[in-house]
């Protein structure tokens, strides 16, 4: 399945002209798809994984666990991979019943302006 930029993705109404400065790498990058999980304890505390210190973007910042979508997976299967990868807990100890999507968003950094726009989807 390929997966292109809705029309309201602000990649999307970028102009000729825009378009244009942008780097092959840019320009030509499709549509990365991403999960996070967040996981609820009984006495209602949130699992939280911290990025390392080296990183280029959110060095040292906590963040649910999630990362990319692999081609083939559903987004399910994504993020009780990306659980156990990140984490070491098991997906086997999730429910798949409790697995529901909470919502869905678009992020871009507009490469012109470098200004951040997030689109939620309903």
């Amino acid at each position: 399945m390929l997966i292109k930029r809705p029309p309201f993705c602000p990649i999307a109404a970028l102009t000729p002209a825009q378009i244009s400065q942008l780097s092959p790498r840019t320009r030509d990058k499709g549509v990365s798809v991403g999960v996070a999980i967040l996981l609820e304890s009984k006495d209602g505390g949130i699992l939280l994984t911290r990025r390392a210190a080296h990183l280029r973007i959110f060095p040292s910042v906590w963040v649910p666990p999630g990362g990319h979508v692999e081609r083939g997976e559903t987004l399910e299967q994504a993020v009780l991979r990306e659980l156990e990868e990140e984490t070491g807990l098991a997906s086997s100890l999730v429910r798949t019943q409790d697995v529901r999507m909470l919502t869905l968003w678009e992020v871009s950094r507009t490469p012109v302006t470098g200004e951040v726009r997030w689109v939620e989807v309903p």
